[in-house]
């Protein structure tokens, strides 16, 4: 150990060196000798270093009597636990260890904290050393002395402190270390650096590559200093009284999601995002600068680290987590403020819950306050920012720039510029950026690319500059948004004077290849009318051509004020750009002298807000840093508000705006063709203009190609509140609506949609200063311009609760937020009578957990039967009355209840206008005709039309297409009302977003191919195996006829309960149909109306229009797909895409390319690892590629495969496999991977549950096990859930209620029975453990063989002997099958009394007096010997005993006895597991080989010995396999 280093850590010394395992026992024998070391470590470092470990023991100990003894534990987090502790002291007991034994740690964070827990506690406190593995554990867990083991309650909860004697980091384990865990720990290291070290902080920034690289110097040092930072807080606060708590720094917020997202989620990541959002918390608390948080934010991502929670992460599940955080004192939660780069306070500080939501929620709501007075300084104008940028990195010498905007387009600004060679500093005491100019040499990126994101205007000037280097490439690329802005007549210009530039997707926008070719130079003729941008860009880069440039500029110029912004700022660099003609400007190739210093002018377009604030508001404010004397064309913006009413007051660097009281704003036309950047904060104060007034804006038409479609965007958001406005060719016309609150807004919350547009967001922001209620949903956006303004919004306003959280995204359907509890919108079902609305409704109204209320019930309550009540006093009569009903129902029953209404409710206006005004979701359930008209010939019930069910129905069918928001088609002849259910109450709960199943890997779906579903006979045997049908529009026969196509989604309904992918594939991506925009969308919203439960979207489409259709399908899954018809090129091109496909309402990110030889899918493979390492996305991603070569990637793919059938008229893309291919390659090439099942419960000895399930994975061809847990303790059902490959086990008694706080989603099956039976692993990556019950199934199959439908009528009865789980399956299972006299016979009431509640059945104390019962189960447990009166029998009533030990029970024996026809629990076993198989291989097998080995086995058993199973499938099945 002779070249490691020693950072002194109080009583104990930390080695800091490479290669030091082999020396580490030697030195402990002359450091920390003793007779006995208990080496603890985890499963995966003893496989990569056990071994190693051993001998360099056996090798230093061999001389000694010393011995060495190893126990490894599970690795993860899952074994940090109480129980792990009990285990390893056990452990330690029984070979002898005592007060004298060496604990040595090595592993990562959790063997360290649980081994130095158990050194604490082992004969009241043992030495222990550390050995850290990973990067964490090295500069984190391992100094200190904090021990500890969570606990359900959170982590590190229980522990001590107690110092190793030694800790000894061998740098040398790094390189075995994942890059992810690299990168996670590194977010430790950021943190020592950002709260005690700005020189260690510097380095990171600086040198992110070679420490990334493990370069051994840069590694060396950051570690090193890092424990320096850590230890050096600790000694002067080790009992964490006060300064330690900064170490914290990051985590207060990060464990609250910890708890939430671990273990998909890793320590470091979490405390990333903690870190951000703290700082998030310090800044809007005043102390800390927005450029330091910028500082912080770009360093995370320089170590591959997250910046923001994720939006399926609920902001208020994270801060109730938070409670449980050790800072908090009384109830308060406690953070640690950061002040600066290297200064995070002196400890904890209180912090309000509504200021952590506010940070943490996705959204927010501006909550009015009256009238706003004030002053502030907006921050550093973009465009001067942007330009400034460039201009002073391409410059000669040192420029240090001062109120630099530190946004997102500043931050891709700098990063780029550093990509390409540029040495960019902070100064941390002046917050100046320093930036040293290349005299216009900047680098070629050959290897990297400059991702920018959506920020428009980077990419456009960095086209130009690129071209600079003298050779090499540089590729631009962005999100999908950016892939959509044109940039051709930039391109053009410049490919015209010698450059060489490529699209790399769509011609004439980005992703490009830009050559260094440098600039030629001389005459360039540039089209000016889409942008001024294209004319900057040359402008700026125009001084290092080979020669002179003289810019010919043709068409209208659009934004001049933006050019002539440009040209001043380059004479301030010390270029004379001359303008001998209009459309003319002469740039000399001189170069720029950087001045010395620069100040930026604040943001005309940013202080448009703030001044619209005071007009919206009659109030007052004044933004300084804006004045008269601006290069900004948007400081002119203020003279629109003047001509609107407002006063106007101007010095050289600041305007005030005042709207005395009383005043209203006035209706203008304007042209902002020099101001567009503003014109969507005039378009919200235009909306509050007198109503009956018009506002005209114009020649913006450039608008519509910035972020998104600003004016369609614009005239969409203030449609969803009322405001009517009409889009101009040029502009936007509003109609005032007043300054009183919509109508819209009076009953809760619209959602704004963003379009991940910073100027929509602040624009809805101002107008929520008035109007109350409007929920922005991306608050994230405006930190592309101005990262303060909600802040400034609060401080302006004057009220801390100004801004109010809003619900997070995914959990929000309509309603509000109250206390904590979610209310959802109500469901109304319209139909004709005789569609099924009573009974689907009530059925989606017991999934959903709604209550259930139908019209004709409310209206018979107060006035008798509706057949009396017509005859008496007429249809008119009933009209007036319904409408009652219907008015009483909506207001009463607004949230969380399905309102089914009569079939005539839409026949009235008042009744279709109360309807339309609900804002409520409206579901017609639309059953064929023809079944209608029988079924209303057989009901007597009720009064008969005046004219016939056809003309009825015709003539109400255009008010139920016209009122409904989702349309439930039921194919003609479909008479299975138990399918039927299950599908309309899955369908419900796509509409209003609850109990969506989450996807899972391993997954496929069946692409169909076929033109009308109506010709296949079979379908349900095709879909069998899959997750999923998709359904393909653009291959059926009439694919743009909305009616054809709700017929084939019934169809498909009618023959599978699986969800349905809804595509259309249009010809631009590579389908059948040729559509234009809104052909397209009218096509995709038919999807979305039909309930399907997953949309394929496109990316090539306007995302202003992706996202008006998507971001309101809360339940549906968004799939957003892209199609190639060339191979991928890169690696980086695939996370480019995935990156641009990553908007906040996707789901799946889908990207095909083609394949021309094997090797592409190689490249495919490459990107997808490197998307998983560098967690550039947590959503699931389906990359393929199409054709022959590309086959491979469909069985690398693990997230919905699209796959085809052997009986398909043909594939619907090139290259597809079958499902079963698809498996039998995996299997050949060993890609499937060895999973984990159980039975848990007690008793399980003699369960023939491991013999079905190894039979049915046989069967399936997998390498899967399946095993016994028989246990009653919960600690042993959490550790095996927990465990390493575990997929998925059959839950018996006592477990069947308990697990299921464990389970993220559970299916309608078990939600209405109240248990499970059924637990799979899912989710992305399979990471939630996912609730099923198939109970019910094992009695609904054997009473289907056994009794035919018609037996099954409604004066048939039945008794149930029970009540406990089984007994609510069985009411299930009944109720299913359409039984309705169920009676139920229990010693205990209660439970007796909540199947009636639940399920309809009667409760009675003795079955003696019935009578004519056709069915009896018995759900007793054997020693019950339960047996019923002989009387029962006297009708020959089938029998079923659930119990299948003993076969025959006391009841079976009397049944059979007396004629009747008996099932007993094996029958009730084997069907439900048959289904549970299904759902852990998700393939169906041989049902009949199940049930004869499973029966041969029960047999054997019985008649050998009733103690003894045989677990394991006979060796005639590899023949049948």
């Amino acid at each position: 150990m002779d070249a490691a280093s020693v950072v002194v850590c109080t009583s104990y010394d930390i080695i800091v060196g490479r290669g030091l395992l082999p020396d580490i026992p030697s030195d402990l024998l002359t450091y920390v000798p003793a007779p006995m070391y208990a080496v603890v470590t985890d499963e995966t470092v003893d496989s990569l270093y056990g071994a190693r470990i051993t001998e360099a023991f056996r090798e230093a100990l061999h001389p000694t009597d010393s011995k060495m003894i190893k126990f490894a534990i599970p690795p993860g987090e899952e074994s940090k636990t109480r129980e792990t502790k009990e285990q390893i002291e056990d452990w330690m007991l029984g070979n002898g260890c005592d007060r004298s034994t060496c604990i040595v740690a090595v592993g990562g964070g959790v063997v360290g904290d649980l081994a130095g827990f158990v050194a604490a506690t082992f004969m009241r406190g043992i030495r222990f050393v550390h050995v850290p593995t990973t990067m964490l554990a090295m500069v984190d867990s391992s100094i200190g002395g904090k021990t500890g083991v969570d606990t359900p309650a959170g982590k590190n909860l229980v522990g001590a402190f107690h110092r190793p004697q030694r800790v000894y980091t061998d740098l040398s384990f790094l390189h075995t270390l994942p890059e992810r865990e690299f990168c996670n720990g590194m977010a430790e290291v950021i943190k020592a650096g950002a709260i005690y070290n700005a020189e260690l902080f510097e380095f990171l920034e600086r040198n992110h590559s070679k420490v990334r690289g493990l370069d051994p110097e840069a590694i060396t040092y950051v570690v090193r200093t890092s424990i320096a930072v850590k230890v050096a807080v600790v000694l002067q606060d080790e009992k964490e009284k006060g300064l330690r708590a900064i170490l914290n720094f990051g985590h207060s917020i990060g464990h609250g999601m910890e708890a939430l997202l671990a273990p998909s989620w890793l320590h470091g990541e979490c405390v990333a995002v903690g870190m951000v959002a703290e700082a998030e918390v310090s800044r809007a608390a005043g102390k800390l600068a927005p450029d330091t948080l910028n500082r912080l934010i770009s360093c995370l991502q320089a170590y591959m680290l997250p910046i923001s929670l994720p939006r399926d992460c609920d902001a208020h599940a994270v801060v109730r987590r938070m409670a449980a955080d050790k800072k908090n004192q009384g109830g308060v939660k406690r953070m640690v403020y950061l002040r600066h780069i290297g200064n995070a306070g002196t400890g904890a500080e209180d912090v309000e819950d509504h200021m952590l939501l506010r940070i943490l929620s996705p959204g927010l709501t501006v909550v009015p306050h009256g009238r706003v007075h004030g002053s502030l300084m907006v921050p550093g104008s973009k465009s001067l920012s942007n330009r400034v940028l460039l201009m002073a990195a391409l410059g000669r010498g040192k420029c240090r720039i001062s109120n630099l905007l530190h946004s997102e387009d500043t931050k891709v600004m700098i990063s780029s510029l550093q990509t390409l060679g540029i040495s960019v500093s902070h100064d941390r005491e002046t917050h100046t950026l320093v930036v040293e100019g290349c005299d216009g040499k900047p680098s070629a990126v050959d290897k990297k690319q400059l991702f920018l994101s959506n920020a428009g205007t980077a990419t456009r000037f960095l086209t130009t500059a690129c071209v600079l280097p003298s050779g090499g490439s540089t590729i631009i690329s962005g999100d999908a948004r950016m892939h959509e802005r044109p940039i051709r007549d930039l391109v053009d210009a410049l490919c015209d004077n010698g450059c060489d530039i490529t699209y790399l997707d769509e011609e004439g926008c980005p992703p490009l290849r830009i050559a260094g070719t440098g600039l030629r130079g001389g005459d360039i003729t540039l089209a000016a009318s889409v942008s001024s941008q294209y004319v900057s860009s040359i402008l700026i880069s125009a001084p290092y051509a080979q020669s002179p440039v003289r810019v010919r500029l043709q068409g209208d110029i659009v934004s001049q004020p933006y050019i002539d912004m440009t040209v001043s700022l380059m004479r301030q660099f010390g270029v004379e750009v001359a303008r001998p003609a209009p459309n003319v400007l002469e740039i000399p190739n001189t170069g720029y002298t950087n001045p010395q210093d620069f100040t930026i002018e604040g943001d005309a377009s940013s202080a448009s807000y703030p001044l619209a604030m005071a007009a919206i508001t009659n109030g007052s404010v004044t933004v300084h840093g804006v004045g008269k004397n601006s290069l900004q064309g948007d400081a002119r913006f203020c003279d629109v508000l003047e001509k609107m009413g407002c006063s106007v007051t101007q010095t050289a660097d600041s305007t005030r705006v005042e709207l005395p009281h009383g005043t209203r704003l006035r209706a203008v036309d304007v042209d902002m063709g020099n101001i567009t950047d503003t014109f969507m904060t005039a378009a919200v104060l235009m909306a509050t203009t007198p109503v009956g007034s018009v506002s005209r804006i114009t020649n913006i038409a450039n608008q519509r190609v910035k972020e998104c479609n600003r004016i369609h965007a614009m005239a969409t958001e203030l449609g969803r509140l009322g405001v009517k406005c009409v889009e101009l060719d040029d502009g936007l016309e509003i109609h005032g609506a007043g300054r009183d609150l919509p109508h819209v807004l009076h009953d809760g919350c619209v959602d704004i949609h963003c379009y991940n547009d910073h100027r929509i967001a602040m624009s809805f922001g101002v107008l929520g200063c008035l109007w109350k209620n409007i929920h922005i949903t991306d608050k994230a956006c405006t930190a592309k311009t101005y990262p303060t303004f909600w802040d400034d919004v609060v401080r302006l306003l004057g009220n801390e609760m100004a801004v109010a959280p809003g619900v997070h995204a995914r959990m929000r359907v309509r309603g509000s937020f109250h206390h904590g509890i979610k209310e959802a919108s109500s469901l109304v079902l319209i139909g004709m009578r005789g569609a099924g609305k009573t009974t689907l409704g009530r059925a989606a109204a017991a999934y959903l957990g709604y209550d259930f209320i139908d019209l004709d019930d409310l209206f018979e309550e107060k006035h008798g039967p509706i057949p009396a009540f017509i005859e008496e006093r007429g249809w008119d009569e009933f009209r007036q009355q319904e409408q009652a009903a219907l008015e009483e129902a909506l207001e009463q029953h607004a949230y969380n209840t399905v309102v089914s209404c009569g079939g005539g409710v839409v026949e009235t206006p008042a009744c279709r206008e109360l309807l339309a005004g609900s804002r409520l979701p409206i579901a017609w359930i639309d059953r064929h005709i023809d079944d209608i008209v029988a079924y209303l010939e057989a009901d007597t019930t009720r009064p008969g039309y005046t004219s016939p069910v056809v003309a009825v129905y015709q003539q109400r069918r255009p008010h139920y297409e016209a009122l409904s928001t989702h349309w439930f088609p039921i194919a003609r002849g479909n008479s299975d009302i138990a399918h039927t259910t299950a599908c309309f109450s899955r369908f419900c709960g796509v509409v209003v977003a609850k109990h969506v199943a989450p996807l899972r890997d391993d997954s496929c779906f069946l692409s169909l191919t076929f033109g009308d579903l109506s010709t296949i006979k079979d379908l349900s045997s095709l879909v069998a195996d899959v997750d999923m049908v998709e359904l393909r529009v653009d291959l059926l026969d009439q694919p743009t006829d909305a009616a054809f196509i709700a017929g084939q989604i019934a169809l498909l309904r009618a023959s599978t309960a699986k969800p349905i992918l809804f595509t259309v594939r249009s010809a631009k991506q590579g389908g059948k149909l040729a559509l234009d925009e809104d052909g397209y969308f009218n096509l995709l919203s038919l999807g979305a109306r039909l309930g399907c439960d997953a949309l394929d979207v496109e990316t090539c489409w306007d995302s202003s229009h992706i996202e008006s259709v998507c971001a309101p399908l809360r339940g549906t899954t968004i799939v957003m797909s892209q199609h190639f018809g060339r191979p991928c090129t890169h690696v980086d091109e695939v996370l480019t895409l995935v990156q641009g496909s990553n908007l906040p309402f996707v789901d799946v990110i889908k990207i095909v390319f083609t394949a021309t030889e094997v090797s592409d899918c190689f490249l495919l493979q490459q990107a997808r690892e490197r998307v998983h390492a560098e967690k550039v996305v947590t959503k699931p991603m389906i990359l393929l590629l199409m054709g022959e070569q590309g086959r491979l990637s469909r069985v690398t793919n693990t997230m919905l495969t699209p796959v085809t059938h052997a009986n398909m008229p043909g594939t619907a893309a090139p290259g597809q496999l079958t499902w079963e291919q698809v498996l039998r390659l995996r299997r050949t090439l060993g890609l499937l991977r060895p999973r984990s099942f159980f039975i848990v419960g007690s008793p399980v000895a003699l369960s023939p549950s491991p013999l079905m399930h190894r039979t049915g994975f046989r069967l399936a061809g997998l390498p899967w096990t399946y095993e016994r847990l028989d246990t009653t303790s919960m600690v042993d059902v959490r550790s095996v859930f927990a465990s390493e490959g575990f997929m998925g086990a059959s839950v018996t008694m006592p477990f069947k209620q308990s697990v299921l706080p464990l389970l993220a989603w559970m299916d309608e099956h078990a939600r209405r029975i109240g248990a499970v039976n059924t637990v799979v692993r899912g989710g992305a990556g399979n990471t939630q453990l996912l609730g099923f019950n198939t109970d019910w199934v094992g009695i609904v199959k054997p009473l289907q063989s056994a009794m035919p439908a018609e037996t099954r009528e409604r004066t048939g009865n039945v008794l149930v002997l029970g009540a406990g789980g089984t007994a609510r399956a069985a009411c299930y299972a009944l109720h299913y099958l359409g039984f309705t006299s169920v009676y139920v016979v229990n010693r205990t009431p209660e439970r007796a009394e909540a199947l009636c509640r639940d399920f309809g059945v009667r409760a009675i104390d003795s079955a003696e007096a019935l009578d004519d019962v056709v069915l009896i189960i018995s759900t007793l447990p054997p020693t019950a010997a339960a047996t019923v009166p002989a009387t029962l029998l006297q009708s020959k009533p089938v029998v079923f005993d659930v119990t299948y030990i003993p076969r025959m029970t006391p009841l079976l024996e009397q049944a059979h006895a007396a004629g009747c026809r008996i099932f007993g629990g094996i029958d009730m076993l084997i069907a439900q597991g048959i289904e549970q198989q299904r759902l852990f291989t998700r393939r169906h097998v041989d049902d009949a080989v199940i049930d004869t080995t499973v029966r041969q086995g029960y047999r054997k058993m019985l008649e050998a010995d009733p103690h003894v199973i045989d677990d394991n499938p006979s060796e005639e099945l590899t023949f049948l396999v």
